[in-house]
């Protein structure tokens, strides 16, 4: 069995609606509608792409959606971090790679200083 990773269906009036720029994570369907790249647990594989999750398509729907709270979006990607590594033990029985994790699905979120920002050099 497996079960829904992320927001609800639909998720934010942002990601339903296209007019609104919610496109960004997922595709276009043949009628129209926008499929969301979500995990399948527990493999924590996309549902759409079969990348592992977070997908790229789904790193995009998830900048979107948490634009304004990007502290709240690493904090829900660190509670997904902890149920994929139970649902690894679970069904592994090995430990998983820490670094590989948290790289795979935090460590994208961090903002990123920009190229142009000034460096202070020492003075004599």
């Amino acid at each position: 069995m497996t079960r829904r990773v992320g927001p609800q269906p639909g998720g934010t009036p942002a990601a339903r609606d296209p007019a609104s720029g919610g496109t960004a994570g997922g595709l276009r369907t043949a009628g129209g509608g926008l499929r969301r790249h979500e995990a399948a647990r527990p493999a924590w594989r996309c549902r759409v792409c079969a990348a592992p999750w977070p997908c790229q398509p789904a790193k995009l729907a998830l900048r979107a959606e948490y634009a304004h709270d990007p502290v709240g979006l690493s904090i829900y990607l660190c509670t997904l971090l902890h149920d994929a590594v139970a649902d690894e033990l679970r069904l592994h029985r090995r430990p998983p790679d820490p670094a590989e994790l948290f790289t795979r699905f935090v460590a994208w979120t961090r903002p990123r200083p920009h190229p142009a920002s000034p460096t202070i050099e020492s003075q004599p």
